[in-house]
């Protein structure tokens, strides 16, 4: 898996900070050659990607993490503007900029697990309200009929 962007005038420091903040997910920000990009995209029998102008172009290989490294390059992109995301390819698929973009949207990997789990609890968590309500509604009763004898 890997995105395409197009830098528009970032500064060292900057990449140096895009490179740091890609690196916590397990991906890599590199500017490449267009023609390199073909040669190494033709070696490995992938389709060619449209995007490849001759434009000046930078590579962000990504690990397992893809949502989170499509979130950094987004939020980089929103905060200066000196970033355009123009697509990748994803197992395989080349996808669209707005594709990565969405891809940022996603939650992460531990929060779908949260989803999940919680899913998982809520019917757990509904008999155990449920039998709960039964024993209060007993005590109640049972309070209310002492009270009535005394």
């Amino acid at each position: 898996t890997f995105f395409v962007v197009r830098p528009i005038g970032i500064t060292a420091n900057e990449s140096s900070q895009l490179k740091k903040d890609t690196y916590e997910f397990d991906a890599t920000y590199n500017v490449v050659k267009n023609n390199l990009l073909k040669v190494a995209l033709k070696e490995e029998n992938l389709p060619e990607l449209e995007i490849l102008e001759n434009q000046e172009h930078a590579v962000v290989f990504v690990g397992d993490q893809v949502s989170e490294a499509a979130k950094v390059l987004s939020k980089f992109a929103k905060e200066t503007d000196k970033m355009e995301i123009q697509g990748g390819m994803l197992k395989g698929s080349v996808i669209s900029g707005s594709q990565v973009k969405e891809l940022a949207d996603l939650p992460s990997k531990e929060q779908l697990i949260g989803q999940l789990l919680s899913v998982f609890n809520g019917p757990v968590r509904g008999l155990v309200t449920v039998l709960n309500g039964n024993v209060r509604e007993l005590v109640y009763a049972l309070n209310a009929i002492a009270e009535a004898k005394q």
